[in-house]
Formats: C-alpha cells, sequence, structure tokens
C-alpha cells in the first residue's frame, strides 16, 4: 500500500524520502544515482520514472507478505 502525505514539501524532499526509503528495500544504488542526478543539475522526470517502475516491481513481488508505506513528511 502507499500512503501519501502532502505537507508542502518541495519535489525534492519527497524524492530523497522516497529514495531513502528505496535504498532501504531495492539497494544502495538508487541513493547513489538519485545524488549523482541532482549534482548534474538534470531534471528528476526520468529519474522519477525509473523509481517508480523499480518501486512497483518490487511492490508487487512483497505485496503479499510485505505491505510498504511510504509516507511524505
Amino acid at each position: 500500500m502507499l500512503k501519501k502525505k502532502h505537507w508542502g514539501t518541495t519535489m525534492i524532499q519527497q524524492m530523497f524520502i522516497i529514495v531513502f526509503c528505496l535504498e532501504k528495500i531495492v539497494g544502495i544504488e538508487l541513493f547513489f544515482l538519485f545524488l549523482f542526478h541532482y549534482s548534474e543539475g538534470r531534471s528528476p522526470g526520468r529519474l522519477s520514472t525509473f523509481i517508480s517502475s523499480k518501486f512497483t516491481v518490487y511492490q508487487e513481488q512483497m505485496s503479499r507478505t510485505h505491505p510498504i508505506y511510504i509516507v511524505y513528511v
């Protein structure tokens, strides 16, 4: 499951939260990819799509035994 709470956070802050959660789930390479992406000053669009697809795949694999919650704070 995916819970969202929007409390005036910026897109970058939300992306950091998502990537931090994914780093615990999928692997640390996503976190470094995120940092490199922003250090290069690129648009987050393609990276966001990539992360979403990774999360969706993992969520489908684990949904039977481990519900996943990502909370935007």
